[in-house]
């Protein structure tokens, strides 16, 4: 969701059949999301509003209210946010807000795909489930999250290595870190404990790795998840 990797062209239109859609997952929230663009577009706005009326009944406030800092500061704000039941809800919309802005410009495509939580929005904005379904399920899968307990919540770890060598300095450290995410040839992500993850970014520094800790409260994707996802499959 930052404004990074956008480009304008005077080139004729690209073909839908060549235009697909990557909506983000967990970890690219921020304080005062695209609050311009949900300001002065009214595509935008619209979504906003109605996730805020759809939000406000299933999780007691306003999607708004998560995202955007108002009086407080933005660390409160931050934290508010790597929260996993609040991440969700703030990531859906403001990625349909934003989308519904590149519709109202024009933006045709044939493809839409996502990044984890990032799934759930492009069934959306393809059509395949509706907003208020899109919300019920960020508010059941918020709450799934929501029961692991405390000493299993872990984190995850970015590698700027392709999935053998990513494989390959997991199994060195000799910790049980899963190979959660491979994002390109160039980038995996660890997820783990804290301990472990921990562990594994101090043996990528020794080795010259540079590492990023993902900005996200819980060890996604790996087996410490085990309790949340059958909770949700429950629901």
């Amino acid at each position: 969701l930052q404004p990074r990797g956008i480009y304008f062209s005077a080139e004729p239109a690209v073909d839908p059949s060549h235009v697909a859609v990557l909506f983000p997952g967990q970890g690219s929230q921020y304080p005062d999301m695209l609050a311009n663009v949900r300001q002065h577009y009214s595509a935008a706005k619209n979504t906003e509003t109605r996730a805020n009326r759809l939000w406000q009944a299933l999780g007691g406030s306003t999607v708004s209210a998560l995202i955007d800092t108002g009086d407080g500061d933005k660390d409160s704000a931050e934290s508010r946010l790597r929260e996993t039941v609040n991440t969700h809800p703030a990531i859906l919309a403001v990625s349909l807000a934003a989308h519904a802005v590149l519709e109202q410009v024009g933006l045709r495509c044939t493809r839409m795909l996502g990044h984890s939580l990032g799934e759930f929005t492009a069934l959306v904005a393809a059509g395949r489930l509706s907003l208020a379904d899109g919300m019920m399920l960020m508010h059941a899968r918020g709450a799934a999250f929501a029961r692991i307990p405390e000493g299993k919540t872990g984190t995850m770890l970015a590698l700027p290595l392709g999935p053998a060598d990513a494989k390959s300095l997991i199994s060195d450290g000799g910790r049980p870190v899963a190979l959660a995410n491979l994002n390109s040839p160039r980038q995996s992500i660890a997820s783990g404990a804290e301990e472990d993850i921990a562990a594994l970014a101090e043996l990528a520094k020794r080795a010259g790795i540079k590492t990023r800790r993902l900005n996200v409260s819980l060890a996604f994707h790996s087996p410490l998840m085990q309790e949340a996802q059958d909770a949700f499959a429950e629901e």
